[in-house]
């Protein structure tokens, strides 16, 4: 696979607003229009024991769509009103690497929190999952060094 400065999609996995903002910068140095890039969180399932479930107050549904909303806040606030904005169910590293592959992505950028020891052996890392599953390139932005 050769390199090629320019693509025509990159995905940008979104856990909070601060790795966002510097992974949309990033991924737009990547393609012609903010169109190109696609966002996409992975949340889980509320249980079945949780309090809004129990009481009627949040389903999936009522998950999915607060979750679109902040995905399309951050889009705007940052300038990428036109990101396609996606939403899933499931474990964020191995949802991330199928959305890439089913939507023939060619990039993926993403921060890594840069967790170390323990905490890296039993939380694991997301960035660490979708680099060995991913079947495209994948850009990882240390959050301490940026884009450098």
């Amino acid at each position: 696979m050769a390199w090629r400065r320019i693509k025509s999609s990159v995905l940008v996995p979104v856990e909070n607003e601060s790795g966002a903002a510097l992974s949309l910068e990033v991924a737009r140095s990547f393609v012609e229009h903010p169109a190109e890039i696609h966002m996409l969180t992975v949340v889980v399932p509320p249980s079945s024991v949780s309090p809004g479930v129990i009481w009627g107050t949040v389903d999936v549904n009522t998950v999915l769509s607060a979750t679109e909303a902040f995905l399309r806040e951050i889009a705007c606030t940052h300038g990428f009103s036109e990101a396609n904005i996606h939403v899933r169910l499931g474990t964020a590293g191995p949802e991330i690497a199928r959305f890439a592959a089913e939507e023939a992505i060619e990039l993926i950028v993403l921060p890594s929190r840069g967790r170390r020891g323990f905490d890296r052996f039993v939380l694991g890392s997301t960035a660490e999952q979708v680099v060995r599953r991913a079947k495209c390139e994948v850009f990882v932005i240390h959050p301490e060094h940026g884009p450098d």
